[in-house]
């Protein structure tokens, strides 16, 4: 037990003592943060409002240097994202469409079975006889 609350006592000042204020050139600033993982186009911090990604774009040069930012690694890394994005939004779309039809199948399956408007029922009069009431009685 004293094994797992000191590896973590380690872990919380060891992140705490890499924490960093990050300024992007347009002035915003991103105080008390970690460097979650580094991308070819920008880092990801983590801050205690949240996680936040940073384009190297936004950055000074000093960081874009000690973070190894390649501008054609960037632009191919961000074309290869919007393209799986595209795909996964094709593919949600696709698969709502699908879910829409099998919707309107059920639907027209379930109307089917129900008799239509226009058919007439059996009713009794109040003599006891029976009569027939159209659908244009209601």
């Amino acid at each position: 037990m004293n094994t797992k609350v000191l590896t973590f006592l380690i872990l919380s000042f060891t992140s705490a003592a890499f924490s960093e204020d990050f300024k992007t050139l347009n002035g915003k600033q991103y105080k008390d943060a970690t460097v979650s993982r580094v991308e070819p186009d920008g880092i990801v911090l983590i801050r205690k409002s949240g996680v936040a990604k940073v384009y190297f774009t936004d950055l000074p040069k000093d960081v874009q240097v000690r973070f190894g930012y390649d501008p054609e690694k960037a632009t191919a890394y961000s074309a290869s994202q919007a393209a799986n994005y595209a795909a996964y939004q094709k593919q949600q779309e696709e698969a709502a469409q699908r879910q829409r039809e099998e919707v309107v199948a059920k639907n027209k399956a379930i109307l089917g079975e129900q008799k239509p408007h226009g058919t007439a029922r059996p009713l009794r009069s109040a003599s006891g006889g029976r009569r027939h009431l159209a659908a244009t009685d209601w």
